[in-house]
């Protein structure tokens, strides 16, 4: 019994022991296919990132909290985050110090918060950085058997493609602009004849708009007679293209004008790879015209040089004759024949040559250009003296000497013939140049005596002046006395015969009535005649022109005048207090004004005077003006206008100076002006 109870426990032992031996078995396969799993997750692991490392794009794994997860090199080095911050993989404070560098943060942020709140987005967008750098970011959500358990970031440096496309951008504008703008008609034509494009002043200069030409056959612009070649051409260039090719032809405007061009064609390869033809167009019109007008004024060139009677010839840089005139032949005796082609060396006379060639080299090298005399050797062997005129130009495209030949042969018989005649004019100029000194003395002898007169005559009108000058003052002294012996003595006798006759009318008797008016007439005629004398004698010397001075005389007879002659006389004296004058100058200035007075009456018809009286520190000015019919020029120097004379003769007395003028219609004036 105990022994089946032994067997059966050892049975279960061994079923036991058979057990934990394949439980050993299973476990140690186990852990050898966890050590392989575990191998190649390591190996995994490490190509990932590897993998991740070589990308040229950031890497950036985080899990769905915001925590870093992994991250690869590219990411380290474009975001510049310090090993410090990244060994946190805390999402955070990643971002505190990534923020720091862009330029526009809280963008930046809040698509980071939006993405944390909508895991399953995708995002792609564009960061500008402060110190210019340009990143497209990628984000995408990360899924791990259709789970989300984080996200991934991919950062691209775009950078240099960025600063490319603007750089591509601009070149394409400046191309477009130079295209448009520059003043070369620019075509691009399809390999069939139809305007792809034109630029804006290609189709301004054909006097159409773009979008006019652009579809048409190119034809529509050439000029009728040229389009056959025109077509060949392009026809040709498509067969064969070749990398320039040039024409020339006429071209028609949209107003039916023509115009000459010259086009530069060239292949160019489209975006999509077909080729067409680009064509750069000049305005040749104005250039073919100035060729024709070359070509013609050539043609009349040499028409003119074979027509003028000097001699003209052209030399190359070896002294042979590459052209000549018919009167180049004429001057050296030669035949066309004999002298096309040749050397210049045997017409030159031996000792001139040397010279000649030393002139040629002086002016081809920018000398001084001015004629110059030789003597060239004619065929006969005559020699004959020449003056030669010689300058640079160019002749068939090379530089070369215009010479112009003039025969001096008549010019050194004239100069001889003139050097004789010089002798015998000098002798006869010696003879006469005897005769002018005989002559010039007497005309000095003549001057002498002249000048001897002169100065006679300047003081006898010094002692004219002199003597007028004491005749006005002897004029003036005797008006003075005359006034008042008038005055005084006619006066009084005067006023006494009236006082008499007034006495007598005071006791006649009253019935003696023609007695009665006799009398009475007779005192009316001796009040008239008492008036008569004293204005004769205010005339003759106003006895206020003594008393008062020149102020109130020229007042008095200002208003005087316009008393009598019914003349406005308006009268204007700066400062009446410091105007005081000598006897002589008052005078002299009272008779100036009562002369000026006078004519205005007698020849002036003029309804208004006006007068100024003035001083400065050391002259007096007097100045009349009126409104009368004016005097002429040949009215104020007239020797027979004795009033103006007087004026200027006493005003030249005292050293003053006299301004008359007048104007038709518009009245006279005098200034006088004295030192004082």
């Amino acid at each position: 019994m105990n022994n089946n109870k032994d067997l059966n426990i050892e049975l279960q032992l061994q079923e036991l022991r058979a057990n934990l031996r394949a439980a050993e078995k299973t476990i140690q396969k186990q852990t050898a296919e966890k050590r392989q799993a575990e191998k190649r997750l390591i190996k995994s692991s490490s190509l990932l990132q590897a993998t991740l490392d070589s990308s040229i794009n950031g890497i950036l794994v985080v899990d769905v909290k915001g925590r870093i997860v992994s991250f690869n090199r590219r990411f380290t080095d474009l975001w510049k985050i310090p090993q410090s911050i990244l060994e946190l993989k805390d999402d955070d404070t990643a971002l505190e110090y990534v923020v720091k560098q862009l330029r526009n943060p809280d963008g930046f942020l809040k698509k980071v918060r939006k993405l944390y709140n909508h895991p399953e987005a995708e995002s792609l967008d564009i960061i500008e950085f402060k110190d210019g750098r340009i990143f497209e970011r990628y984000s995408m959500p990360q899924y791990v058997n259709g789970k989300i358990v984080g996200r991934v970031w991919s950062f691209w440096d775009i950078t240099k493609s960025r600063q490319t496309e603007t750089a591509l951008r601009k070149s394409e504008e400046r191309y477009r602009a130079l295209y448009e703008e520059v003043p070369s008609m620019y075509f691009t034509v399809h390999p069939d004849g139809k305007v792809i494009s034109v630029n804006k002043y290609g189709a301004e200069q054909l006097g159409y708009t773009a979008d006019e030409l652009v579809g048409q056959p190119v034809l529509k612009v050439v000029y009728r007679e040229d389009q056959e070649i025109v077509t060949n051409q392009i026809k040709q260039f498509v067969e064969n293209p070749s990398p320039i090719q040039r024409w020339q032809f006429r071209k028609i405007r949209k107003d039916g004008s023509m115009l000459w061009v010259e086009e530069f064609a060239r292949p160019i390869t489209d975006q999509n790879g077909e080729t067409n033809i680009l064509i750069v167009c000049q305005d040749m019109t104005s250039r073919v015209a100035m060729e024709e007008a070359l070509k013609e004024s050539e043609e009349r060139f040499r028409n003119l040089l074979e027509k003028i009677p000097e001699a003209v010839s052209v030399l190359s840089t070896q002294m042979k004759v590459v052209y000549f005139n018919k009167s180049y032949t004429e001057l050296l005796g030669y035949s066309i024949e004999e002298r096309a082609g040749k050397s210049s060396r045997d017409i030159w006379h031996p000792d001139d040559y040397p010279r000649a060639c030393a002139r040629v080299k002086e002016i081809m090298e920018g000398g001084t250009e001015y004629p110059s005399e030789y003597k060239v050797i004619r065929k006969d062997g005559k020699i004959t003296p020449v003056e030669i005129f010689s300058r640079k130009i160019i002749y068939d495209g090379k530089p070369a000497l215009l010479s112009v030949f003039r025969d001096l042969t008549e010019r050194k018989k004239a100069e001889s013939a003139i050097k004789q005649y010089q002798e015998h004019l000098e002798e006869l100029v010696e003879e006469r140049t005897a005769r002018l000194q005989k002559t010039n003395q007497q005309l000095e002898d003549e001057i002498t005596e002249r000048k001897s007169t002169e100065v006679k005559l300047k003081n006898s009108r010094e002692e004219l002046r002199h003597l007028s000058a004491y005749l006005e003052t002897a004029r003036e002294e005797e008006r003075k006395w005359i006034a008042r012996e008038i005055h005084d003595e006619l006066g009084q006798a005067l006023s006494v015969l009236k006082m008499d006759v007034n006495w007598l009318i005071e006791y006649f008797p009253k019935h003696k009535v023609e007695l009665f008016e006799k009398t009475d007439n007779m005192s009316q005629v001796i009040s008239e005649t008492i008036q008569k004398v004293r204005q004769i004698s205010q005339t003759l010397r106003p006895d206020i022109l003594d008393n008062l001075g020149i102020v109130s005389a020229i007042t008095w007879q200002a208003k005087d005048f316009q008393e009598r002659s019914g003349i406005k006389c308006q009268l204007f004296i700066d400062d009446e207090d410091k105007i005081v004058l000598t006897e002589d100058l008052s005078n002299a200035l009272f008779r100036v004004f009562q002369e000026a007075l006078t004519n205005v009456f007698r020849h002036a018809q003029a309804t208004e005077i006006t007068v100024r009286l003035r001083k400065n520190e050391n002259k007096l000015y007097l100045d009349i003006q009126d409104n009368g019919i004016g005097i002429s020029p040949e009215q104020i120097s007239s020797p027979s206008s004795f009033g103006l004379i007087g004026i200027r003769e006493r005003i030249s007395f005292l050293n003053g100076t006299v301004k008359i003028s007048g104007e038709a219609n518009k009245g006279t004036s005098i200034s006088v002006s004295v030192p004082v």
